[in-house]
């Protein structure tokens, strides 16, 4: 199981659907509707790169979506929307699910 919990905080179960596969995971309470709404963008995400780019391999859909994350991200930290403990914390939830999904 993932965990998203960095302290001793008690952990909630829950299953995330990635590109139609599950994985459980286990989160902080307070933070389930975040991850759960990174779960839904991300799947939106692939889909529309797939739509899009019907020849590619899912390898190459997957890092095309890991690809804008990191672009979004890091133009959030520029334009100082972001600290760089909320830009790290992003980074690491995105690397957790992209993983599992790999």
């Amino acid at each position: 199981m993932i965990h998203c919990s960095m302290d001793n905080k008690e952990l909630k179960k829950i299953v995330a659907a990635v590109d139609g596969k599950t994985f459980p995971l286990k989160v902080e309470e307070e933070n389930e509707s975040a991850v759960l709404e990174a779960v839904k963008e991300l799947n939106s995400r692939i889909n529309q790169y797939q739509l899009k780019f019907t020849n590619k391999p899912k390898e190459d859909i997957l890092t095309m979506v890991l690809l804008t994350y990191a672009v979004d991200l890091q133009k959030a930290y520029k334009d100082g929307s972001s600290t760089s403990s909320d830009f790290e914390s992003k980074l690491d939830e995105i690397d957790k699910v992209l993983d599992a999904a790999l």
